[in-house]
């Protein structure tokens, strides 16, 4: 697939420079010249520039290629930043024009006038990056590196994929990119889940915040015990650490006062903050692992602390040589070769912790100038998953790093947060999340298993977030706070050993979504599991929506007749695959979840009617004798009839 593109260079002192043709693929203006190459692979196109100049490249915009039109282009979907200089997240914008396309946009997939997709995704190697935008003359992909002085330049841009399956065109980008940067393993799928996530968590951020302690946690972890609510594993989420100025924010009226003073604070120490943790982080992690036996993660992010590390802390002292000063003019640690991420790993590995969630990824703006911006991200990662194998055989949530730098260049790592925080009781975050996780799904979900963030059991709209976790394909997490963690709302994502009920996907949007959103239709959800699938179906807002439920709205799933199996009401079809049920949700709260099974010699095995994702309960299927993975009730559509019995053993 080639684009219709107009190349131009911009020089360092903002001169913009459009070339002209000058041989295939190749193009010059007054002392510039560019090459342009396609570079085909099995599944995508890969998108090459190099180019020349006798004047250094403008650090923001060393190259522009603008696409003037894509032909038949009917709607598009774009992942955009939704802020102005700090694209950490990222977020749908559904458009019919070109020339609207938001700043920093990562992504854009596109429906053409008749049904075929494509997409384009941008780039990163060990230099340089690449975003997108919209301009008066049509949609521009930028390439720079934020570094002056660059005369040459020779780096991927982006890569193209088309087809009729919207829901490949993201890894086929991802494995054909990964494969011309040299770079294994590749996207999601060669990639290892970590073992600890595949139990159910709870985080400590909304529960305390800034009253994160040992003796809160040991609360907590007493309540969940007595509840017989099967968390395996605990998150010290921010806040535990010895900061400058944390203190100031306790007792504060509002959150917004708090983090204010926490955005501001700097790292004194590796080790928790001495009045909360008393006895240290290695007695506390003891004894949530010896009494509850749960795991124990904790979290860090990229700059040591949002602030940085204290230039009056011994700590600073210790780590000066693998620390940089950055622009901003406060102390991080350095990309390059040092011992303060693998010391503070190992220190927590010596306190028992299994694993880490490191935070402020993409925040590489915090360094602009000082190298390449793809050859800093890459330093980052390359030390961060390093020392997370040796002390956590890898286990690390990735957070607030989306941007294309931080995606193309993580070694191993296999989860990444999609979505802005979780917001209590807030319903209108709530429309916006579900957006975030689903459509970031599509090209996020190529490069890693998407974590959509933790929840509150209590909150409103506890169903609809247990629900979308249930189709994530992800970790799930709560935050309750004390007294406040509910075990029916947790039952149906878990098996009794805390086991999630994982699909074997990311969750996405149905394609019949894919472009639209509006008030009075829908909102559905679809993944796999095994031969089966799930449909989760919303309401994003207040009106009544109405809409329609196939089979063949799952995508990849094979087979001529399904059983439409509804988790809520208990109620079932026998269609085929492109067989329609009509379905109306009359609020903003009201959910439906539908499983389809293979229908098959009139039998087909449902597992346990109690759980979401009742297919994954089953242990085996031998004709129709169906073994659940633990005792409970059974459920299986046989000649028409819904069977449900009790499972003993």
């Amino acid at each position: 697939m080639n684009l219709l593109l107009q190349p131009y260079v911009m020089l360092e002192d903002g001169t913009v420079k459009f070339l002209e043709p000058c041989g295939s693929g190749c193009y010059q203006g007054e002392d510039v010249r560019l090459w342009v190459t396609y570079r085909e692979g099995a599944e995508a196109t890969a998108v090459e520039v190099r180019a020349q100049s006798g004047r250094p490249f403008h650090p923001d915009c060393a190259v522009g290629l603008l696409i003037k039109q894509i032909d038949h282009l009917q709607e598009y979907v774009t992942a955009s930043s939704p802020y102005s200089d700090y694209n950490c997240w990222y977020a749908p914008q559904f458009e019919t024009d070109l020339t609207k396309v938001k700043p920093m946009t990562q992504s854009i997939l596109w429906k053409t006038e008749d049904d075929s997709y494509g997409m384009i995704l941008c780039m990163s190697d060990g230099h340089f990056k690449s975003e997108m935008k919209g301009t008066e003359k049509g949609l521009e992909i930028l390439l720079f590196d934020w570094f002056e002085g660059e005369r040459s330049l020779s780096a991927p841009v982006c890569m193209l994929a088309e087809g009729e399956n919207p829901f490949c065109l993201g890894e086929a980008c991802v494995r054909e990119g990964m494969k011309l940067l040299g770079k294994s393993p590749g996207g999601r799928q060669d990639r290892s889940y970590p073992p600890v996530l595949e139990k159910l968590g709870w985080c400590s951020w909304d529960a305390f915040q800034i009253r994160v302690s040992e003796d809160n946690l040991l609360k907590k972890c007493e309540e969940l015990q007595e509840k017989g609510i099967p968390v395996r594993w605990i998150l010290l989420d921010d806040m535990w650490g010895d900061c400058t100025d944390l203190e100031q924010a306790a007792g504060l009226d509002t959150v917004q006062e708090m983090l204010k003073i926490m955005k501001k604070s700097k790292l004194k120490g590796l080790e928790g903050d001495p009045k909360r943790f008393p006895q240290g982080l290695k007695h506390c992690v003891k004894e949530i692992r010896s009494r509850f036996g749960m795991e124990v993660g904790i979290w860090y992010p990229l700059t040591g602390y949002w602030l940085g590390i204290d230039e009056d802390s011994p700590l600073f002292s210790r780590y000066r040589d693998s620390l940089i000063k950055n622009p901003c003019g406060w102390y991080q640690p350095s990309w390059g070769e040092g011992d303060f991420y693998d010391d503070w790993n190992a220190f927590f590995e010596q306190c028992g912790i299994s694993f880490v969630k490191i935070d402020n990824q993409s925040s590489h703006h915090f360094t602009k100038g000082m190298a390449p911006v793809g050859e800093i991200a890459k330093g980052y990662h390359r030390l961060l998953e390093r020392s997370a194998k040796q002390h956590f055989s890898g286990q690390l949530i990735n957070c607030m790093g989306l941007a294309p730098e931080d995606m193309w260049n993580r070694p191993e790592s296999a989860v990444l947060r999609c979505s802005d925080d979780f917001q209590p009781e807030n319903r209108a975050w709530f429309y916006t999340h579900i957006l975030q996780c689903t459509y970031n799904s599509l090209w996020a979900g190529a490069f890693g298993w998407c974590d959509y963030d933790m929840w509150w059991t209590d909150d409103s709209q506890a169903v609809k977030n247990s629900l979308l976790r249930a189709v994530s394909g992800g970790p799930v997490y709560v935050s309750d706070p004390l007294g406040r963690s509910r075990k029916e709302v947790l039952e149906p994502l878990v098996l009794r050993d805390g086991t999630v009920l994982r699909c074997d996907r990311v969750g996405m949007p149905t394609k019949d979504c894919l472009f639209s959103h509006e008030p009075g239709r829908v909102f559905k959800v679809q993944n796999r599991c095994g031969e089966g699938g799930v449909i989760a179906v919303f309401n994003l807002y207040d009106a009544q929506a109405r809409g329609r439920v196939s089979v063949s709205d799952i995508d990849g799933i094979e087979g001529d007749q399904f059983v439409l199996y509804e988790h809520f009401s208990k109620t079932f079809s026998i269609v085929s695959k492109e067989g329609q049920v009509e379905i109306s949700l009359s609020g903003q709260d009201a959910v439906k979840l539908f499983l389809a099974v293979p229908y098959r010699n009139q039998f087909a095995p449902i597992g346990n009617p109690e759980k979401y994702i009742s297919l994954k309960t089953i242990q085996s299927v031998q004709g129709e004798r169906v073994r659940l993975k633990e005792p409970g009730r059974c459920a299986v559509v046989k000649k028409g009839e819904l069977l449900i019995q009790e499972q003993r053993s």
